[in-house]
């Protein structure tokens, strides 16, 4: 289950007949993309992408990354049992030029004493400072996309890795779930991070016009409509995961 923003309003020449683009160049149409979550009961791996970099910079636990182990999350882990629902929390905190300084990804729940935390930061790509890259995709408006999915080929996620660390050695997509939810979304405000004024927060719009498996209803959520926030603060994105 995947949920991630992409210059899906941006891109052009795809061969879905629509807007959507992703790093992975989907469509015939790369574009840069920010991975909040891609994940299943076992795996969870959060990533940045620029336009040209489809393995981008993560973390999390899976095949690559060790921020967690099994013992912490998964089914049953004593921090996030991923056979209860729990809380996403993402923030994009900005530095004193309103530049992307890193995503931050939290994950809690009910009744745990250890909720999980991630940043992905110092992000590069091919030499450039990829931070830039995404700062300005976020200016110009990212689109929400949630993604559900299964595959046998599913290691690069969930698999061993180099160091037989991982949590698994084979996928069985016959076993997955027919349904994953996401709920109760909200916009709230990283406090302390100051902009300048001219920038304003960025605007997030998703659309119903996307290729399957993507199955996102059209809705907006814009903190600028409605309500008078400081611009200099930019929003963090909350939302519910039951996989």
């Amino acid at each position: 289950a995947a949920l991630y923003l992409t210059s899906m309003s941006h891109s052009a020449g795809s061969t879905c007949n629509d807007f959507y683009c992703d790093a992975a160049g989907a469509c015939d149409a790369p574009c840069a993309e920010i991975d909040i979550q891609e994940a299943n009961i076992y795996a969870w791996q959060s990533t940045l992408h620029t336009l040209t970099d489809p393995v981008g910079g993560s973390a999390g636990y899976g095949s690559n990354n060790r921020d967690w182990d099994a013992s912490t999350y998964g089914p049953g882990a004593h921090c996030i049992d991923t056979n209860q629902e729990f809380t996403v929390s993402a923030s994009f905190p900005v530095g004193s030029m309103g530049e992307l300084e890193r995503l931050e990804v939290r994950l809690d729940q009910p009744g745990s004493a250890c909720p999980l935390s991630l940043a992905v930061e110092g992000y590069r790509s091919g030499g450039t400072h990829g931070l830039q890259e995404l700062s300005e995709a976020l200016r110009r408006g990212m689109t929400p996309v949630i993604s559900y999915w299964s595959a046998a080929d599913m290691l690069w996620l969930d698999g061993h890795g180099s160091d037989s660390k991982g949590p698994c050695a084979e996928d069985f997509p016959d076993s997955c779930s027919n349904t994953v939810s996401f709920h109760s979304f909200s916009l709230d405000l990283i406090l302390g991070s100051v902009l300048p004024p001219a920038i304003s927060p960025p605007q997030i719009v998703a659309s119903s016009d996307m290729p399957p498996p993507t199955g996102v209803p059209s809705f907006s959520l814009d903190p600028t409509l409605g309500s008078v926030l400081p611009p200099a603060i930019p929003p963090r994105i909350v939302a519910s995961s039951d996989m």
